[in-house]
């Protein structure tokens, strides 16, 4: 693994890494469950942080399997998780604006999420980033979700840049997994980490939110580079 000095891109998942939308997650879930007639889902919902919708449906089907006959339910998931998280905006990671900011001065940012364009649109909005962000990678994007590296590799190509060169910032395991899997360096944000121990395990470096990154971290890391 490279050193943390030649950063030259940086890439931020959404859900739970930038905004704390995965709280969303069960309500929306379960929302739709229960319009399906299955009152009280035995789920683990963490389990599915980080995750596309139709790797969560496949997952849930293996619990459920009429839900297969089920038209576009991954759609489903979406469009009420997406409803909530626009009616009920989730409050950002305390300090990512900020870090943003900070890191969009030196090298390219990028978000790349399991979300579709247009939660991580709306989330762009919400933070009012839209200046600092220079490309945004969604589920539309690629096939296999994380933890298979293809939506962190498929954004170090828009960026022009190695894979190596990226530093990552990640909640869920599946997600350090794929950044893991991309060769990039991985920072885990352990704010609603789904497995605290695994999430230190995959990551280079554990903080529990941005106001934990030392001063000098961000100009050091890129101007290094």
């Amino acid at each position: 693994m490279i050193p943390p000095q030649s950063i030259h891109a940086v890439l931020f998942d959404m859900d739970g890494t930038l905004i704390d939308s995965e709280l969303n997650t069960e309500p929306a879930i379960a929302s739709v469950c229960r319009e399906l007639g299955i009152a009280d889902p035995d789920l683990d919902y963490p389990s599915f942080y980080g995750r596309t919708w139709p790797t969560v449906v496949e997952t849930m089907i293996e619990t459920y399997p009429a839900l297969a006959e089920v038209p576009d339910l991954a759609m489903r998931f979406h469009r009420q998780f997406h409803d909530l998280c626009v009616t009920r905006p989730p409050p950002p990671i305390p300090g990512v604006q900020k870090a943003i900011a900070a890191f969009s001065s030196f090298v390219p940012v990028a978000i790349v999420s399991s979300a579709y364009r247009e939660s991580i649109e709306a989330t762009i909005g919400q933070l009012d980033i839209a200046s600092e962000i220079t490309c945004h990678v969604g589920a539309e994007d690629f096939t296999r979700s994380k933890p298979a590296p293809d939506c962190f590799l498929h954004a170090a190509g828009l960026l022009n840049v190695n894979p190596e060169s990226c530093l990552v910032f990640e909640d869920s395991t599946a997600g350090l997994g794929a950044a893991r899997a991309a060769g990039m360096w991985v920072i885990a944000i352990t704010h609603r980490s789904n497995d605290l121990a695994r999430a230190k395990e995959l990551g280079h470096l554990a903080i529990d939110d941005y106001t934990e990154l030392e001063p000098d971290f961000i100009p050091r890391l890129c101007e290094a580079g």
